[in-house]
């Protein structure tokens, strides 16, 4: 089984790291940055990623945002955002098409949890 990549986007440096953390220890590559044009960048030159993970609330643009630029290059890619505020129906869902919407605190299992049902794992 080949090792996937997740792409996460997280302005506070702690929850970032402990984010890439939990990943890591649930078994994922990460690749990781502090805002909107630095997780595009991040994208372009050290993707592919297999899904992102964006926090809602980013310098630079919001987590939709980045999202909607990375899909144009990729248009396939699944997504997890996650928010403190941030409340979405399961039309808006589709129609963005994020996989799923989290809520700050986030748990660490939750998360590793929500990387795997987006990517179709167990």
């Amino acid at each position: 089984m080949t090792v996937k990549r997740v792409l996460v986007v997280e302005d506070q440096a702690d929850l970032r790291e402990l984010l890439k953390e939990g990943l890591r220890e649930g078994g994922f590559e990460v690749v990781a940055a502090a805002g909107g044009p630095e997780g595009l960048e991040v994208y372009r030159t050290q993707g592919p990623c297999d899904v992102l993970l964006l926090d809602e609330e980013l310098p630079g643009f919001s987590g939709r945002e980045l999202l909607r630029l990375i899909r144009q290059r990729d248009a396939d890619i699944p997504a997890v955002i996650y928010s403190g505020s941030l409340v979405l129906t399961d039309e808006q869902c589709r129609r963005l098409g994020v996989n799923l919407i989290l809520r700050k605190p986030l748990p660490l299992a939750a998360v590793v949890a929500a990387i795997h049902s987006t990517l179709g794992e167990h």
